[in-house]
């Protein structure tokens, strides 16, 4: 009897957490089940063109073709998944019922603005990066790719919400007043509110990582010789490196920043591709490889167009975005890319906070300090010491990524 007891309790406890829906700023079960809803027409503050705002949970794991079919035979619209089992999703508004039913769906709850917050946004004070002089603070707004661009600038400028840019074709820089923030979020085709991403600070500053390289680019001439010719590097730092007779012939520098402070960049780019001809116990990684230099990020922004016209195939970031952000904007934008451009790799510091406790643990964990390494496509590395020991600076990159 008490075996049974415990297996029934057991089979409950999986089966709440299977039906938990995991969001960013929290996580609960959703109540609202198809059977609940007899029309969308009481869910007028989740419409727009039509289409009501929504989250779908299904009560099993789907495929990439069963949702299509899906959306063929209903008109239902598959965006962002959440764990467990779970979309945002678009429903026609004047879907029936009898559309809805025998599709494994579980639940269909609006997408609350509240939930579009991020937590930097709910909880003060703010980012000091974000807030202007004006007393605005500047963030990131996710909108649906179904939604043209010329109706989201109509709409900040309906609402006072002055437009910076767009980061990408889907993420528009806004700067706006803290008490408007409710009002941004319930619009129905802003997906998600974040800060803007955090200026970059140089990494990797106390000693070079021992790499081994010696045995696939070997001194003698029997050994093997894979030095990177013919490898095009793009490095993303603090500005122009050089000139030096170790990068002589091999640098291109796509950026104008230049001032005798700028030596992070020189100290980075040694260690990719130093020519080792002043002093060859000082080559680099691939002494042979050809030099992109940006200034910070933008070689990130640039590698689509040097992807296709440079075939660069590498991009070496030592930079740090603030600790623990978690998988935000740039995170999302990283692994876009490396989808889009599958022979790209993107390799960044881990950071230099691992004996810090800003990810909210004693032992150093939680401390990857970004952003763009914190993309499931990208590597994010450490510093090794001589002895093959982690230096005690280096970040523990765990980070929750979902279900």
């Amino acid at each position: 009897m008490k075996k049974l007891l415990f297996l029934s309790f057991f089979s409950i406890g999986l089966s709440l957490h299977a039906q938990m829906l995991h969001l960013k700023n929290g996580s609960f079960i959703p109540t609202s089940s198809i059977q609940d809803i007899k029309n969308f027409n009481n869910w007028k503050e989740y419409e727009f063109n039509n289409q009501v705002y929504c989250i779908i949970q299904f009560n099993k794991a789907t495929s990439l073709n069963e949702r299509k079919i899906i959306e063929s035979e209903t008109g239902i619209q598959f965006f962002d998944y959440f764990p467990k089992w779970a979309f945002l999703a678009t429903i026609p508004k004047n879907i029936s019922k009898s559309a809805l039913e025998n599709r494994s769906i579980r639940a269909i709850v609006p997408m609350q603005a509240t939930a579009k917050l991020d937590k930097k946004l709910i909880e003060k004070p703010f980012p000091n990066w974000i807030v202007k002089q004006n007393g605005a603070i500047e963030i990131l707004v996710d909108i649906y790719s179904t939604i043209n661009q010329n109706e989201v600038l109509n709409s900040f400028a309906q609402k006072n919400i002055q437009f910076i840019n767009w980061k990408n074709k889907h993420t528009a820089i806004v700067q706006i007043n803290e008490n408007k923030l409710s009002e941004l979020a319930s619009i129905p085709w802003v997906k998600y509110l974040q800060p803007i991403s955090a200026p970059a600070e140089l990494e990797n500053l106390t000693e070079r990582t021992n790499h081994r390289v010696n045995t696939i680019d070997a001194s003698y001439a029997s050994g093997l010789h894979h030095d990177g010719t013919g490898v095009s590097v793009s490095i993303g730092d603090d500005g122009q490196i050089g000139p030096h007779i170790d990068f002589k012939g091999r640098i291109i520098n796509h950026t104008n920043l230049n001032t005798t402070s700028n030596t992070h960049a020189d100290h980075v780019a040694g260690i990719v591709g130093g020519g080792g001809n002043f002093n060859p116990i000082s080559s680099g990684n691939g002494r042979g490889a050809d030099l992109h230099i940006y200034d910070y990020y933008n070689n990130i922004n640039n590698a689509p167009t040097d992807y296709n016209t440079a075939g660069v195939r590498i991009l070496t970031n030592s930079l740090g975005q603030n600790c623990n952000v978690g998988y935000n904007s740039d995170a999302q934008d990283m692994d876009l890319l490396i989808r889009s451009n599958q022979s790209l790799l993107s390799i960044h510091s881990s950071g230099n906070s691992g004996g810090t406790s800003c990810g909210g643990n004693s032992q150093g964990f939680f401390t990857i300090t970004g952003g763009y390494k914190s993309g499931k496509n990208a590597i994010a590395t450490g510093n090794i010491r001589t002895m093959m020991h982690w230096h005690p600076q280096v970040a523990k990159v765990l980070l929750k990524m979902g279900d």
